[in-house]
C-alpha cells in the first residue's frame, strides 16, 4: 500500500477498525506523546551530522558539507508517526488469541465458583450476612409476641413478613361435596430482597383445636399459597386458601406464626344463623376444644421427648378400601393426643408408620384428595385421627404393619388382606 493509499484510508470517516481501536492512536489526542517521538527524531538527526561534521573537519582534503535540517513534509511526518503503531497493532494482534484463552478459563472458573456457592446456599448466607436486619430481625423472632388480625412475623436472615388475616367466607363444596372455608390474608415483604412468604409464615386453620385440611376446588390449583410465588421488597400479595370444614356451627381459627412460634397473628370468625356466612369474633371468645378423656384412652404406644412432649396413640383399625383407580389399598386409622405442648403438632412429628408385604415397602396412598390427614395438627389433649393408606402388591400376601419413634419399634400388627382380619 503507497503513501496515498495508506492516507485515505487512515482519513477515511467511514473506516471501521476490526480492533474497535485497541490499536489506532488518534493524534489529536496523544499529541504530546507524538511531539517526544518528533523530538526524539531531531535529536538524533542532530547528534549524526555533527559527528559526521567533526570527521569532515579532520580530513582537510574534502570540502565540509554544511548540515542541513531534515525536512518532514505532512507525508512523510504521518507515516513516521504510524510507524510504531502497526508495530503495535501486529505485537497486540498476537496476544488476542491468548487473552481469549485466559477470559475462558477465567470464566469457567467463575462459574464453577458461583455453582460451588450455589449449590451450598452460599448465596444466601452471604446476602444474610450483608442484610443490616439479619441481627435485629433474629432477636425479634424470639420475642414471644400476639397480634390480632394483623402484625409482624421475624425469622433469620434479615427476613420477615406483615400479615394481615382479612377475610373469611363460606368456599365452595370441594371436589367430593363437603362444605369449605375460603380463607383471605395478606403478606408484605419487610425484608431487603424477595422472599418466597413460606420461609417466614407458618399458617393453620382449625376447627375445635384440629387443623382442617387443605380443600380441592374447582379451578384452585394452589397458586396463591405461601410457597407459590416471591414477593417483592417492599411489596404485598394477597394470599388465599381452601379447607375443608369438620362442621357448620363450630367458630373458626386461624393463626400465622414463624416458625420458632414466638411470633403470632391470630383472628377468629364464627357462622351466622343461616350458616352461610362468616363474621369475625374476639379470639377469646372461640370456643374451648374438647379434651381427650385419657382415663378411657387404652393406648397402644407412647414416645417421650426430651422436651416434655409425650405423644400417646392407638390403632384403630385396619381394613381395604379402594383408591380412585379401584386398586385395593390397606388403611390404617390411628388416634392419638400429645401432653405438654403449646403449639399445635402432629403425629407424623413423632412417629413414623410403614407396612411390608414380604420384603417390600408399601407405596403410601391419599384417600381425599392432594392432603390426607396424616398432617393434619391438634392442640394439646385433643384426640385427633391420622389416616394411613398403603398400595397392595397383591391382596393375598400378609401386610406388616409397625409403627417407630427414633427407629425403635414401638408397635406392629399383621394384616390378612384377603380376610380382612387383623393378627
Amino acid at each position: 500500500m503507497n503513501r496515498r493509499s495508506l492516507m485515505g484510508l487512515l482519513n477515511n470517516d467511514n473506516y471501521i477498525d476490526p480492533f474497535k481501536g485497541a490499536d489506532y492512536i488518534d493524534p489529536s489526542k496523544n499529541a504530546e506523546k507524538l511531539s517526544s517521538n518528533v523530538d526524539r527524531e531531531h535529536a538524533q538527526r542532530e547528534a549524526y551530522e555533527q559527528q559526521r561534521y567533526a570527521k569532515q573537519q579532520q580530513t582537510p582534503q574534502r570540502t565540509p558539507t554544511p548540515p542541513q535540517e531534515p525536512r518532514h513534509t505532512p507525508q512523510q511526518a504521518l507515516v513516521n508517526r504510524q510507524t510504531p503503531i502497526s508495530r503495535t497493532t501486529r505485537t497486540r494482534k498476537s496476544r488476542i488469541p491468548i487473552i481469549i484463552i485466559a477470559i475462558a478459563v477465567l470464566t469457567i472458573i467463575a462459574m464453577n465458583l458461583v455453582g460451588t456457592i450455589v449449590s451450598h446456599g452460599g448465596l444466601d448466607s452471604i446476602a444474610d450476612r450483608l442484610d443490616p436486619n439479619t441481627e435485629k430481625y433474629e432477636q425479634l423472632s424470639e420475642q414471644k409476641t400476639i397480634n390480632e388480625t394483623s402484625g409482624n412475623l421475624y425469622s433469620y436472615g434479615g427476613m420477615a413478613l406483615t400479615v394481615t388475616i382479612k377475610n373469611m367466607e363460606v368456599g365452595p363444596t370441594d371436589i367430593n361435596g363437603q362444605p369449605t372455608v375460603k380463607v383471605t390474608y395478606g403478606c408484605r415483604n419487610l425484608s431487603r430482597r424477595a422472599i418466597y412468604p413460606n420461609a417466614v409464615a407458618d399458617s393453620i386453620v382449625t376447627q375445635n383445636g384440629i387443623e382442617l385440611r387443605k380443600a380441592v376446588v374447582t379451578g384452585y390449583n394452589g397458586n396463591l399459597d405461601l410457597a407459590s410465588k416471591k414477593i417483592k421488597s417492599g411489596e404485598t400479595s394477597e394470599k388465599v386458601s381452601y379447607h375443608v370444614l369438620s362442621d357448620m356451627q363450630t367458630p373458626i381459627a386461624m393463626q400465622v406464626s414463624n416458625f420458632r412460634h414466638k411470633n403470632l397473628v391470630r383472628s377468629a370468625f364464627a357462622f351466622d344463623g343461616s350458616n352461610e356466612t362468616l363474621t369475625r369474633i374476639d379470639y377469646s371468645d372461640v370456643p374451648e376444644a374438647p379434651k381427650v378423656d385419657k382415663a378411657a384412652f387404652v393406648e397402644d404406644g407412647r414416645v417421650e421427648e426430651l422436651n416434655g412432649t409425650i405423644l400417646h396413640f392407638r390403632l384403630d383399625s385396619l381394613e381395604i378400601q379402594q383408591n380412585d383407580e379401584d386398586e385395593p389399598l390397606m388403611v390404617a386409622r390411628i388416634s392419638w393426643y400429645l401432653e405438654n405442648t403449646s403449639t399445635y403438632e402432629t403425629f407424623s412429628y413423632h412417629a413414623s408408620v410403614n407396612a411390608r408385604q414380604g420384603t417390600e415397602t408399601l407405596d403410601q396412598d391419599y384417600l381425599y384428595g392432594d392432603d390426607s390427614s396424616l398432617i393434619l395438627r391438634a392442640q394439646a389433649d385433643v384426640l385427633a385421627t391420622s389416616i394411613y393408606a398403603y398400595e397392595l402388591d397383591d391382596e393375598r400376601t400378609s401386610v406388616k404393619l409397625t409403627i417407630e419413634g427414633d427407629d425403635t419399634v414401638l408397635f406392629e400388627k399383621d394384616f390378612e388382606p384377603s380376610s380382612g382380619t387383623v393378627v
